[in-house]
């Protein structure tokens, strides 16, 4: 192939997988350095300079260091567009793009945390002398037999994640779905979701002339196109990107009906959300309209009646989950992604929130920052959430060792982010951007249950950066909105 990429991790990493089946896609060579992890090389002084947290993989480019293997995998599908298979649509086809981007998230919200729930009960934890614990093993396949519902209702209007053909969230789903096969794979094998399993095997299963019932565990599942050998090892992982979010849900209080009856100041464009204006994932889309001089009008919600799981609801977000975006006849989920889609389409107006997609490393720096929030912030941050406020909310009770949990990962990752601000006073660099917004939601809630985690003295610049983002006057808004 003609050009090569260099990685640090090894080749029994899942994200190391990731990227891989990636760069194969794109007619790219892969060299992998070797990370000494059983020597602890990733806790070193030197790796945490270029990768915060202590994982694999990270991407070398003549100097160019990127972390996070979702960003990384971004990063090629992007810079090598026009070579291999086409894996992300125009940048500049604002909706063909945000639908790329709901799928994206999709797969890092829907499909990831249970599928390595699975991965680290059943086959990493006896790896390092442990014995798996079989209700926490339950209730991750169940939430993966529950999440497919949802796919279900997807690959039934579509062949792939990405539309007609495979797509960069399809390929980001394999390592971890692989690993649910190992485990269950009846799973992936249900005679009564055979639009899934159709998906499934399209993306899994190898169709290389001459080929034909090769071993996964020989083949990758990107030769299909490829013919690069590329073993895929669900056997171990070095890294916990998106850590599983313990099946917590799109949560909104327990009250009949969710309407506004806070009026919006008049701004010379109306994006319309259907949601509530407590739930958290609705405020996520509120605070980065507002840093762009929208104006939102949020619809409420039958939530007593179960609108949200009604097959109207469902048609439009196959998840029961909220908010949607309604735009004319455009409608799109995933909070994220309508953030994002926003902060693209109004990129002149308002606050700057993402960098020029013409400059690719710069994108890919965004990319990694955003990564960074959904994989070392959001899962503890709400999982304080769920056990601390929406738990006594439903009138349940805190599972107090899970707080406690919550609360001991996310001091670990403080750490990290310490690493971050000591360099950049936001993690969209030197100005507030998009991943910045993301964190105020749950970090607000996990805020009041655990303060002391945000105004830390041992940790100055963690918390220079919380009191900056989340003095915001947006957010402001948008929790005086939500009383």
């Amino acid at each position: 192939m003609s050009t090569l990429i260099t990685i640090h991790g090894v080749n029994f990493s899942t994200c190391v997988q990731a990227v891989k089946a990636v760069a194969y896609e794109k007619d790219l060579d892969v060299n992998v350095i070797a990370c000494d992890l059983f020597g602890g090389e990733q806790k070193s002084a030197a790796w945490l300079e270029i990768q915060p947290f202590g994982k694999v993989p990270y991407l070398d480019e003549d100097g160019f260091m990127l972390y996070e293997s979702r960003a990384i995998s971004r990063y090629l599908a992007t810079k090598y567009a026009h070579q291999g298979t086409k894996l992300l649509p125009d940048p500049t086809d604002h909706r063909a793009m945000a639908l790329a981007e709901q799928f994206l998230n999709v797969e890092v919200c829907d499909f990831y945390p249970s599928a390595i729930g699975i991965g680290g009960e059943a086959i990493f934890t006896p790896m390092k002398g442990g014995k798996p614990d079989a209700v926490v093993l339950e209730k991750h396949r169940s939430d993966f037999k529950a999440k497919l519902e949802g796919f279900e209702r997807i690959f039934a209007k579509q062949d792939y994640l990405g539309g007609k053909e495979i797509g960069l969230a399809d390929l980001l789903c394999l390592p971890y779905g692989t690993l649910v096969e190992k485990v269950y794979p009846e799973l992936l094998n249900d005679p009564t979701k055979p639009n899934f399993n159709r998906w499934w095997k399209a993306i899994s299963e190898p169709s290389i002339p001459g080929n034909e019932g090769v071993s996964l565990q020989a083949i990758s599942p990107s030769e299909r196109f490829t013919n690069r050998p590329l073993v895929i090892s669900p056997e171990v992982s070095c890294c916990n990107e998106g850590a599983p979010t313990y099946g917590l849900p799109e949560p909104i209080p327990p009250i009949r009906s969710l309407h506004s009856k806070h009026p919006t100041p008049q701004m010379s464009t109306t994006v319309k959300v259907h949601g509530a204006h407590m739930a958290a994932c609705t405020q996520l889309v509120k605070v980065v309209a507002y840093e762009k001089d929208l104006k939102v009008d949020v619809i409420g919600f039958d939530f007593a009646g179960a609108e949200h799981k009604s097959a109207a609801w469902l048609e439009i977000q196959p998840f029961g989950q909220i908010p949607y975006l309604e735009e004319d006849d455009f409608k799109l989920y995933e909070s994220r992604a309508i953030a994002r889609y926003l902060a693209t389409k109004y990129a002149e107006q308002g606050v700057k929130l993402l960098p020029d997609p013409k400059d690719l490393k710069a994108m890919a720096l965004a990319d990694q920052s955003m990564s960074v929030e959904m994989s070392n912030f959001y899962p503890y941050v709400s999982g304080i959430a769920y056990q601390a406020v929406f738990m006594p909310r439903f009138g349940k009770e805190t599972d107090q060792v899970a707080l406690e949990k919550h609360r001991s990962d996310l001091k670990g990752k403080i750490d990290g982010f310490e690493r971050i601000f000591a360099k950049q006073d936001y993690l969209g660099g030197k100005s507030i951007g998009l991943a910045d917004l993301y964190c105020l939601p749950y970090g607000t809630m996990a805020e009041t249950v655990f303060p002391e985690l945000f105004n830390d003295p041992a940790k100055p610049n963690f918390a220079r950066w919380w009191k900056a983002v989340s003095t915001r006057p947006t957010w402001k808004r948008v929790v005086e909105e939500s009383k």
